[in-house]
């Protein structure tokens, strides 16, 4: 740990003190030949958890940086701050309730990105360990019928600004990106954002570049009925990814993507539309978000189209 850092891993917890233990042996376990810093930062939780951070520290203080809050102030501010104490040329994220199975993940990942600089990142597959059936059936965890991310997920292995924008899920603990000083200026943009903040900023560091993506499971996701997705309703996550979605299609470098961001922005719509709880809504809503849907599936085609005939000039034709 005596070279300068190269990879630094922000890890943003919330009640997450029965998943550590497994959170911080995937790390120990990584074998790599360069210099990490591990920085943490707690979100007020109420259990044990920034206890056990601080006996972290405590035993690897060259290692582990713990900050956190007295009240919680939401992801965003979270991995702002975390973000503004990296020190890496390299960014990786971890869950609290996430954690890395394959000893030379980060070794494989930086190695890659080292020797393809045309690369903003890397990112691999991920099992998925969902609690018990009589729990899943009493809690709905719909990742239940899954073991790894690419069976929901269209994975290959060049992966583009489009892939990400239409929602293919990369998971949070997999990716493995380049620092960017752009990058404060995102959580400027979206510092209104606290739900899928990670899909944002995948698309803001893919957007002029691309992905790899290796088909191997090295990390695992916890389904499990305290995750921040069990615990809001689609309503809130769809409305966040449309506003986030909406924030892109005014970005200049995705101009020429509009198509595939008003495409996603119209199956958002469509995902509130044949939610169970659209019954239980104003009839008033319902045709509003019918609007919506209705004008951006539109929107789509218009984009299509316009796309096609700036391609076929058809200049020499009579």
């Amino acid at each position: 740990m005596n070279n300068p850092v190269l990879l630094s891993i922000g890890i943003i917890t919330h009640n997450h003190e029965q998943f550590l233990q497994q959170l911080f042996h995937g790390i120990f376990m990584q074998k790599v030949n360069f210099s990490f810093e591990v920085i943490c930062f707690d979100d007020a939780s109420d259990d044990k958890t920034l206890t056990i951070l601080n006996n972290y520290q405590s035993k690897y203080p060259a290692l582990i940086t713990v900050m956190h809050n007295t009240i919680s102030k939401g992801p965003n501010y979270c991995a702002k701050i975390t973000y503004q104490h990296f020190k890496g040329k390299y960014i990786s994220w971890l869950d609290g309730d996430d954690y890395w199975i394959y000893e030379e993940k980060l070794q494989k990942q930086i190695d890659f990105l080292d020797s393809h600089p045309e690369y903003n990142g890397c990112f691999h597959d991920a099992q998925i360990v969902s609690v018990t059936e009589n729990s899943i059936s009493s809690q709905g965890l719909y990742f239940s019928e899954y073991k790894y991310y690419s069976q929901f997920n269209k994975f290959h292995q060049n992966f583009y600004p489009w892939d990400v924008i239409e929602r293919n899920i990369i998971p949070t603990a997999s990716l493995i990106i380049r620092k960017n000083d752009k990058i404060l200026s995102f959580f400027t943009t979206f510092s209104d954002v606290n739900l899928s903040l990670i899909w944002a900023l995948q698309i803001f560091m893919v957007k002029d570049s691309k992905f790899r993506y290796f088909n191997e499971a090295w990390s695992v996701y916890n389904d499990h009925p305290q995750g921040i997705s069990k615990t809001r309703t689609i309503y809130e996550f769809k409305q966040s990814n449309i506003k986030i979605l909406k924030r892109f299609a005014k970005d200049k470098q995705l101009k020429f993507l509009k198509n595939s961001i008003y495409r996603t922005i119209a199956n958002e719509y469509r995902q509130i539309l044949i939610s169970p709880k659209i019954s239980q809504t104003k009839k008033s809503y319902f045709f509003k978000i019918l609007l919506l849907f209705s004008y951006y599936y539109f929107a789509t085609f218009r984009y299509e189209w316009k796309n096609i005939f700036e391609n076929n000039k058809f200049n020499n034709v009579k």
